[in-house]
């Protein structure tokens, strides 16, 4: 783990230990690129579940809160998440993570409909998603050996790109220009040419010039289906619609978010199948009772 070996000492912030190993300038910058996962359990397994680490570049500490009822956290209404904007303006937009108050209602409001079981049927939500996802399975089942996790991220971003319209022929471009503007999560302040907030701001105009010829796309044939084009029609509780930067803001989030949260459990869902043959079983014995892969909700009740 990249950490100072010269700065040992425990210092604290309000009351609250630092976490030991800040370099000059970037603090714990290294380590938190380099495996973030590794430099929280070592704070945990040190100082239990408060402790700071310093994203360095003088952006003031971030406070680690180790245990999950600090999601309980989110509930209350004087905790928001404007900081999320004003630390990293270029990765989040306006979009739905870093907005209060009626902003937020208006947005979850018109987005939520979106992604219930209904709201994904008539988007023909699943049938897209099994398309990509047998196309997908027929190239693992040709190799020798298939790294899962990378195999699973490949799949979902397959499927966010194609729920939003990306052709078939374009999809690695995309996923070129998002790994660019991932690159702004770093939030490094220098902009010079070949820094990573250079590369990601570059990737971010590349992004929402395609998003927006889709989006117009979607405006123009009400038929189109995808989850895209229900975004375009989505409206909130008062028959507002979103926003053009409301929706470009949101549909890079979606892909963003979306792709490494479902890959993850992909490929945990794999693997734990591979360890217990009795439950593989179990599914490949009810996907043969129906007569095709469940695509409405009614349809997917059959299959518990």
């Amino acid at each position: 783990m990249l950490l100072n070996p010269l700065t040992r000492r425990v210092r604290t912030h309000r009351g609250l230990p630092v976490m030991p190993g800040r370099f000059p300038l970037v603090g714990h910058m290294p380590a938190i690129l380099v495996d973030p996962a590794a430099l929280i359990d070592r704070g945990v397994e040190r100082f239990g579940s408060l402790f700071w680490i310093d994203p360095g570049f003088g952006r003031g500490m971030d406070l680690v809160y180790a245990r999950p009822e600090v999601f309980e956290l989110f509930r209350h209404e004087h905790v928001e998440s404007k900081h999320f904007l004003e630390h990293m303006p270029l990765f989040f937009g306006h979009s739905l993570l870093v907005v209060d108050g009626s902003i937020h209602r208006h947005m979850r409001s018109a987005l939520s409909t979106s992604f219930t079981p209904r709201g994904l049927h008539r988007g023909h939500v699943s049938r897209m998603a099994k398309d990509a996802i047998e196309a997908c399975v027929r190239g693992w089942v040709e190799q020798p050996n298939v790294v899962i996790l990378a195999q699973t991220q490949e799949l979902t971003l397959r499927i966010i790109f194609g729920l939003i319209g990306v052709p078939d022929h374009e999809v690695s471009q995309w996923r070129t220009q998002f790994r660019r503007f991932m690159l702004a999560a770093i939030n490094l302040p220098v902009d010079l040419p070949g820094t990573p907030h250079w590369l990601a701001k570059r990737a971010h105009t590349w992004i929402n010039e395609r998003l927006s010829g889709l989006i117009e796309a979607a405006r123009r044939d009400p038929e189109l289906p995808g989850l895209l084009a229900t975004l375009v029609r989505a409206r909130d509780e008062d028959g507002v619609a979103l926003s053009e930067l409301e929706l470009l803001d949101n549909l890079r989030l979606l892909v963003l978010a979306g792709h490494e949260t479902s890959a993850s459990a992909l490929a945990w869902m794999m693997i734990y199948l591979a360890h217990y043959p009795e439950h593989w079983e179990a599914l490949c014995e009810e996907a043969r009772a129906v007569d095709e892969i469940p695509s409405t909700p009614e349809a997917l009740a059959e299959c518990p």
